[in-house]
């Protein structure tokens, strides 16, 4: 058996496209395609399903994919215990993140036990998080919770409530508390497609029949509280983003169970990988 071709089939089924897989390798997509051809063709097999705009796995590949899973995930962690042996772990680790919040102490944990280990932080949503770790662009990340997705391997961290923000100058400014069905009508900043506090925040409201009067989307929870700091409109984040900002009041949601969960995650291919499995430590 060919383990180059056998590679190049377990990165293809792993990243999900040809072009992902040749960027993954630092191969060109032709000779990538070449080594896929070479082990169907030894084998007399089909192991993907060639479509206009993707690629599936047929059945033999997905049984040949759970093998190599296994396969690679174990010379993933057989080097890594070389490499522990040899020395102090080090190098680059990237790490993804839909907010600041919950990364922070994860960092301060990281970097005590860790300090030879260099860290990039990309921010984006939750759906672009999970691009990201799929395009091999982060090692792990920290997001709210994902559809399920049977490339990742995810440990819960936290479960964090909803809350409304609003500006000091807002009539609700001087409550505590607000129940949904006072949202109906109100003028609200939608977060962009992607973000789960928004999901969230829509399914209790469609579950209470409660439809909100969104006057803006923003892209990010900064932009966010700065419309809302500006009086446009009512903003719904987690309770654990709040700060200090002294130009807005939070308010609690009664009537609803608004939750968000975050979570440590990464390839599942790759949890084993000396610098992600030093990460995923943190949370035994």
């Amino acid at each position: 058996m060919n383990l180059n071709q056998l590679r190049a089939f377990h990165k293809v089924a792993e990243c999900g496209s040809f072009t992902a897989a040749a960027v993954a390798m630092r191969v060109t997509q032709p000779a990538l395609t070449n080594q896929i051809k070479g082990l169907e063709g030894h084998y007399d097999v089909e192991l993907f399903y060639r479509k206009a705009r993707s690629i599936e796995l047929t059945p033999t590949g997905r049984t040949l994919f759970e093998i190599t899973e296994e396969l690679f995930g174990m010379v993933d962690k057989a080097e890594g215990v070389l490499t522990q042996s040899s020395k102090a772990l080090s190098g680059v680790l990237r790490i993804g993140a839909d907010s600041p919040y919950q990364l922070v102490s994860l960092l301060e944990q990281f970097q005590g036990k860790y300090p030879n280990i260099r860290i990039e932080v990309s921010f984006g949503n939750s759906q672009e998080t999970a691009t990201s770790l799929r395009q091999f662009k982060a090692d792990v990340a920290v997001m709210s919770q994902l559809a399920e997705d049977t490339q990742f391997h995810s440990i819960h961290n936290h479960r964090h409530s909803l809350v409304a923000i609003v500006n000091r100058d807002h009539p609700w400014g001087n409550r505590k508390s607000m129940t949904l069905k006072k949202f109906h009508g109100e003028k609200l900043i939608r977060r962009e497609v992607g973000s789960n506090t928004q999901f969230a925040f829509d399914a209790a409201c469609s579950a209470a029949e409660v439809e909100p009067n969104y006057v803006v989307e923003m892209g990010s929870r900064e932009a966010l509280r700065e419309a809302v700091a500006a009086g446009i409109g009512i903003g719904i984040i987690p309770q654990s983003e709040l700060g200090n900002d002294s130009r807005l009041v939070s308010l609690a949601i009664r009537g609803a169970e608004l939750t968000v969960d975050d979570y440590i995650v990464c390839l599942k291919a790759r949890k084993n990988a000396p610098l992600i499995g030093a990460f995923l430590e943190l949370l035994d």
